[in-house]
């Protein structure tokens, strides 16, 4: 631009220089001056367009940074919500492995599996563990008398009382059996874990099942049950559920809607009565019918 400025002049004034001041001279130095004297109008308008384009793509560019943005957050979002639908499927997946659909207690496999985790743990910490084993008297006449729903309708029941007061931090509940269910205490003594199992069993036997049939029944409720605590009465987990079972069976004989610990138990009158039931030892206690 300066060098167009200054040719200008140098031109201008070459013709007033060596020419005459003619009419066409005037024009054309006339013409120079108006384009000179343009210039700095035409070089601002220029830039003032240069300077709109600019702030326009600036604006183009935030509102599509901003859009960006908004796509990631929906993203992320997405990504978040089947990320948790993931692990709550994964973890429906392994509580149809480890529970039982009925009761909603572990189940048998659970129950084994993690009792023999919780032995050691006590082994090492010499913390005792005890477990409560619960059986549902007079099970059987509740199937042969109303049917199967029926007792399907008491587990569900009785379940859900042990539930209400027996919480996850004592340990868990598991279901072993048709009608047995057990409870597992680790740091739990003896005399504590009686306590818990007796106030569970008040609380069931204050129970009861009401069928609608022709006429509306109402049958009482209660179960029998048996203390055993690792390791002062059993070295290992099965032998731990052999104990609380012997307990359990010596409840029923006794009659029924009890808690009984092994360490208390008549342990010669139990095998007299396995005798004249004719029950073989070397089977477990669980085919005891109630």
């Amino acid at each position: 631009m300066a060098i167009s400025f200054f040719s200008a002049i140098a031109y201008a004034s070459a013709l007033l220089f060596f020419s005459r001041i003619s009419l066409l001279n005037l024009i054309v130095l006339r013409t120079i001056f108006f384009f000179i004297s343009a210039l700095p109008v035409v070089y601002a308008s220029y830039m003032i367009e240069v300077w709109k384009t600019s702030n326009d793509s600036k604006e183009e560019l935030l509102v599509e940074k901003e859009r960006l943005l908004q796509e990631k957050e929906k993203l992320v979002k997405d990504l978040e919500l089947i990320t948790q639908q993931m692990t709550d499927y994964t973890f429906d997946i392994q509580n149809l492995a480890v529970m039982d659909r009925l009761t909603q207690l572990y189940n048998q496999t659970y129950y084994h599996n993690r009792l023999m985790v919780e032995i050691e743990k006590s082994r090492q910490s010499k913390a005792p563990l005890s477990i409560a084993l619960f059986d549902i008297d007079n099970f059987k006449r509740f199937n042969d008398t109303f049917g199967h729903a029926c007792g399907d309708e008491v587990l569900k029941i009785v379940s859900s009382a042990i539930l209400s007061k027996f919480h996850k931090r004592y340990g868990f509940a598991a279901r072993i059996g048709g009608e047995e269910l057990v409870i597992v205490m680790p740091e739990t003594n003896t005399d504590d874990a009686y306590a818990l199992a007796k106030d569970i069993c008040d609380h069931i036997s204050t129970l009861t099942y009401t069928f609608h049939g022709t006429t509306n029944l109402n049958m009482k409720i209660t179960v029998s049950g048996g203390i055993s605590t690792f390791p002062t009465m059993a070295d290992d987990a099965t032998s731990l559920t052999k104990c609380a079972d012997f307990a359990m069976y010596e409840a029923k004989a006794c009659g029924k809607n009890q808690i009984i610990r092994y360490d208390r138990i008549n342990q010669s009158a139990i095998l007299m009565s396995l005798a004249t039931e004719k029950v073989d030892m070397k089977s477990t206690p669980h085919h005891i019918q109630s």
